[in-house]
């Protein structure tokens, strides 16, 4: 018996899970650093519905340097609704318009980038 799984094992493929196992690990590990980068800071990114729309208040160190976000919107029922918006952050809160979205669970993700450093924030709504 030991002789054949000793067989057996030999002969068995042994594939990796996934080819690009090393970018995966990266990306991982540059989104681990993303969330400790906004962890360290004073201020979060805050969400809050008002009516028909999300208010976005973006920290204060994003307005003065000018971040790069890009918002990741998923929804959790199909992935067909999911969208993508980019922009700089000028100083301001952002205001995005819901009233046409499906009601039910959406998970924002917002990776930003400022002087070259990179921030990572994701918080789950629902729109009713």
């Amino acid at each position: 018996m030991l002789v054949t799984m000793a067989f057996l094992s030999a002969n068995s493929r042994t594939d990796l899970e996934r080819v690009d196992y090393y970018e995966e690990e990266l990306k991982h590990d540059e989104k681990m650093d993303a969330i400790k980068n906004m962890n360290e800071l004073s201020e979060t990114i805050v969400v809050e519905p008002v009516t028909d729309q999300l208010r976005v208040i973006y920290p204060k160190s994003f307005h003065t340097n000018n971040a790069e976000i890009e918002l990741w919107v998923y929804n959790a029922a199909n992935a067909a609704k999911d969208k993508r918006i980019s922009f700089v952050c000028e100083g301001k809160d952002q205001y995005i318009l819901t009233k046409h979205w499906d009601k039910g669970t959406y998970q924002l993700r917002f990776h930003s980038k400022t002087n070259s450093k990179k921030y990572f924030f994701e918080k789950e709504i629902t729109i009713k």
